[in-house]
Formats: structure tokens, C-alpha cells, sequence
């Protein structure tokens, strides 16, 4: 009996593109994307931005729930 690997023919619906939250110590900042925060909490919540209209969001559920509610047509 042939059984076949289970990641031969698995491919990605959509690739998430996660931006990481770094700390910068010569300046004691946070990084995110573009955007400098000067705590933790800052940078968490702006992780995930709109491409249409910039704005913030902190989790992808809520990103996808915009674009869907201001951006579909």
C-alpha cells in the first residue's frame, strides 16, 4: 500500500503578510512596519494597516471586516 506525503499537494489559500514587532535599543523604541511606538502596546495594536486607506488595525479579523464593510463593491 502506496501512501502519499501529505504536504505534496497542499498550497496556500492567501499568504499573510506578518509584520514583526522589534525593539531598537539605541533609540528605546519599538518598530513595526513604518511606524516607530514608544511602547509595546502601541505597536501591537497598529500591526495590520489597510492598503487603501491607511488606517491601523490590530488583528487581521478586524482588517479583513473593513475591507470588506468600506472596500468591496
Amino acid at each position: 500500500m502506496f501512501v502519499k506525503p501529505l504536504n505534496e499537494n497542499l498550497r496556500l489559500k492567501y499568504k499573510i503578510a506578518k509584520s514583526r514587532i522589534s525593539y531598537n535599543n539605541k533609540t528605546g523604541t519599538y518598530q513595526s512596519g513604518s511606524g516607530t511606538y514608544a511602547e509595546y502596546d502601541q505597536a501591537k495594536e497598529n500591526k495590520w494597516k489597510c492598503e487603501k486607506c491607511f488606517n491601523h488595525f490590530a488583528t487581521l479579523k478586524k482588517l479583513k471586516l473593513h475591507k470588506i464593510d468600506y472596500h468591496s463593491y
